[in-house]
């Protein structure tokens, strides 16, 4: 019995010693799999979209930072357990997305990113618990976020 090797890759370099352009960049223009690509300015996308779709790739962009420019995707959807929103919550904080990191100084406190995360935990919880439709709490939590993107020190009323 043949065992399947693993396929999976990690590239390991410091800022521009040319990660993306002399490995990354290559492999995804191979288009011999699927690919899912962690893509933070949207380099990667720019200089591989045209090719990919002539090869018959559909491409999906998940943008957390600029909604409007996102294929939708409702996370909540695959929540059950109460545990799964806490989780989740967690990783949407910890995950480095720009949006949460703004401020020079909240790296520095771990007081904000503690309170951010409660915020959520407590949000998804209340929406599970009131039982509202997944698409509309998805709907509620990015009418949320494009409200405070447009105006970062405004609070929003749930």
């Amino acid at each position: 019995m043949e065992k399947a090797l693993n396929d999976n890759v990690i590239v390991v370099g410091t800022s521009g010693t040319g990660k993306t352009y002399s490995f990354v960049e290559p492999n995804i223009l191979q288009g011999n799999t699927n690919y899912v690509v962690a893509d933070a300015k949207g380099d990667i996308l720019r200089d591989t979209g045209a090719s990919l779709k002539k090869m018959g790739y559909k491409i999906q962009v998940l943008n957390l930072v600029d909604l409007q420019h996102s294929n939708t995707y409702n996370p909540l959807a695959y929540l059950n357990d109460p545990l799964d929103y806490l989780q989740f919550a967690d990783q949407v904080i910890t995950s480095d997305v720009t949006g949460f990191h703004s401020a020079k100084d909240s790296r520095q406190d771990p007081f904000w990113d503690t309170a951010a995360e409660t915020l959520l935990q407590h949000l998804f919880i209340s929406l599970k618990n009131f039982c509202l439709k997944i698409s509309k709490i998805w709907a509620m939590l990015i009418g949320c976020s494009i409200c405070l993107t447009r105006r970062p020190k405004a609070s929003v009323m749930l």
